[in-house]
C-alpha cells in the first residue's frame, strides 16, 4: 500500500510527465522564459510565461530540449519567393536546395523538406509546386515527389516537351542512391515510388539533369571500386524512364583531386558538364 505522503508526489510527478511529453505532440502549448534561444539543458528550470515553443526537440546523446518562439520562428525558417510574395511561409520544416525547370507553359519548383519530432529523428523528403509565368502558385498544397524511407536530397529537375523529370540522391538502402521520379504537367507524380538510376555499393550524391531532345543525362560525384578520388559520373535515361547506362558514364578522370558538385546543360549537340575541382 502506497505512504501517504507519496501519494502526492507520485501524482505530481505523473501530471508533469504527462504535461511534458503532449507538447511535442501539439497537444497543449508551451510558453518558456529566460530560457537560451539554441538550446538549454533539461535539467534546467524555466519560468512557462512568455515565449511560445514552436516545437520542442530532445537531443538523445546529450539530453537537451530545444526551444523557440513563434516570433522569430517564422523568419528564422528559409522561404521561398516568387517576386517578393512568399511561398510556403507557413509550412512546418525547412523548405531547402530548391531548383526549378521551365516546361509546358508553366515552372516546376522542386526542394527538400526537412521534418523533426521531439525524439530528433529527422526525414527529409522531395516536394515540388508548380508556378506561372505570373508568380502564381497552382499548387497550395505542396506536391510529395518523394516520401521514400529515410532521406532524400538535393533535387534537380528538366523537361523533355511532355514530363517533369525530378531526380535526388536517396538513402533508403543505407547508403547515398540516385533516384528519379516523371511529374506531369498536372502535378501529377507517376513513379512515386522512385526510379533507381544509380545504386551502386558506393555513393553517389548531388545530380543534375539535362534534356537532349531524345534522353536525359543525369550526373553526380561519387566513388566505384577502383577509384583513388572522387569523380563525376553520369547515366543517360529514357523520356519512360529507362536508365540506358547500367555502368555509370565516366566523366572526370582526376586522380590527384576529388571532383564534387556537377552541374550539366545541353547545346543541341553536346552537353557540357562542369564541377568544383576539389585541387583549389
Amino acid at each position: 500500500m502506497l505512504n501517504g505522503r507519496r501519494t502526492p508526489l507520485l501524482l505530481i510527478f505523473a501530471l508533469g510527465y504527462v504535461f511534458l511529453f503532449q507538447i511535442p505532440l501539439g497537444l497543449s502549448s508551451f510558453e518558456a522564459e529566460n530560457c537560451e534561444r539554441g538550446f538549454i539543458n533539461s535539467e534546467e528550470e524555466c519560468d512557462p510565461f512568455f515565449y511560445k515553443a514552436k516545437e520542442l526537440k530532445r537531443d538523445g546523446e546529450l539530453n537537451r530540449f530545444y526551444f523557440y518562439d513563434f516570433e522569430s520562428w517564422d523568419e528564422d525558417w528559409p522561404q521561398f519567393f516568387v517576386d517578393t510574395n512568399v511561398v510556403f511561409n507557413t509550412a512546418y520544416g525547412y523548405q531547402r536546395a530548391p531548383a526549378i525547370v521551365w516546361g509546358g507553359g508553366n515552372y516546376l519548383v522542386v526542394w527538400e523538406e526537412y521534418l523533426s519530432n521531439y525524439y530528433s529523428l529527422f526525414e527529409e523528403n522531395i516536394y515540388c509546386a508548380r508556378v506561372s509565368p505570373d508568380g502564381e502558385i497552382l499548387d497550395s498544397v505542396r506536391i510529395p515527389v518523394s516520401t521514400a524511407p529515410e532521406d532524400q536530397y538535393e533535387p534537380s529537375a528538366a523537361y523533355d516537351g511532355t514530363n517533369y523529370f525530378v531526380v535526388w540522391h536517396d538513402t533508403r538502402a543505407g547508403n547515398y542512391d540516385i533516384y528519379g521520379a516523371r511529374v506531369t504537367l498536372y502535378g501529377e507524380v507517376i513513379d512515386p515510388e522512385g526510379i533507381p538510376i544509380c545504386t551502386t555499393a558506393h555513393d553517389e550524391v548531388a545530380p543534375s539533369i539535362a534534356w537532349d531532345g531524345t534522353n536525359y543525362l543525369v550526373v553526380w560525384y561519387g566513388m566505384q571500386a577502383g577509384d583513388s578520388t572522387v569523380s563525376i559520373y553520369g547515366a543517360r535515361v529514357t523520356p519512360q524512364g529507362e536508365v540506358l547506362d547500367t555502368d555509370p558514364i565516366f566523366i572526370s578522370n582526376d586522380t590527384l583531386h576529388s571532383n564534387y558538385c556537377p552541374d550539366v546543360a545541353w547545346d543541341g549537340t553536346n552537353y557540357l558538364v562542369v564541377w568544383e575541382d576539389g585541387g583549389g
